[in-house]
């Protein structure tokens, strides 16, 4: 009897066996310890794969905006240096050369009237000799304190302040009236009158010859 039940327990799980394998095959799952390390080993190598592509994929960007950004950073330096030469060469091209202590003499005298010559004005006793355009009518009232103020200067040698813009203020006045009456003159003789008017003003702050 108890062989019987010996053989039957023995017949029975090599049945539960035999269905536990033909479940395995049906559900792909591993049958043996090997086969279910090996298929778990495929699936690690095979996720590792994926993270590598991905880390590639990423790595490949990265490097791309690098460069872009070199690129980009260079053509801003290039363009930058490249607008300062050309705003420098302009500079240069527009700047002159600072004159000379000579020349900025020359042209300070070359900007100031010409002082009265001596058959302009006497310095013994101051009489101007008025150029025919200012001896007009217009012009008398003007004349005659301007030729009070220069017969003093040849008797004192000298003017002073008040004297001097006295002067001033004067041959001012009479440049206006000038200038309104400029259409009854040539050309020559308002230029001519103009510059005795200057050289009146200018004389009157210089010491007498």
């Amino acid at each position: 009897m108890r062989h019987v039940m010996w053989i039957s327990f023995l017949l029975m799980a090599a049945v539960g066996e035999t269905a536990c394998a033909q479940y395995a095959d049906v559900s792909y799952h591993a049958s043996t310890a090997a086969e279910g390390a090996a298929r778990g080993m495929s699936d690690m190598i095979q996720s590792a794969g994926a993270a590598n592509l991905m880390n590639s994929e990423a790595a490949k960007n990265y490097e791309a905006a690098r460069k872009q950004n070199i690129e980009n950073r260079l053509t801003w330096t290039n363009t930058y240096w490249e607008m300062k030469r050309v705003n420098k060469e302009y500079r240069d091209a527009q700047r002159r050369p600072a004159p000379t202590q000579e020349q900025l003499v020359r042209m300070a005298k070359g900007g100031l009237p010409d002082r009265l010559a001596i058959s302009q004005l006497d310095p013994l006793t101051g009489v101007l000799a008025w150029p025919d355009v200012l001896r007009a009518e217009p012009y008398a009232e003007y004349r005659v304190q301007i030729d009070k103020i220069y017969a003093g200067r040849a008797a004192n040698g000298y003017l002073g302040p008040d004297q001097y813009l006295k002067v001033k203020q004067l041959t001012n006045e009479m440049t206006n009236v000038l200038k309104q009456n400029i259409k009854q003159y040539t050309s020559t003789e308002s230029i001519q009158a103009r510059k005795f008017l200057e050289s009146v003003s200018f004389e009157a702050n210089q010491q007498p010859s």
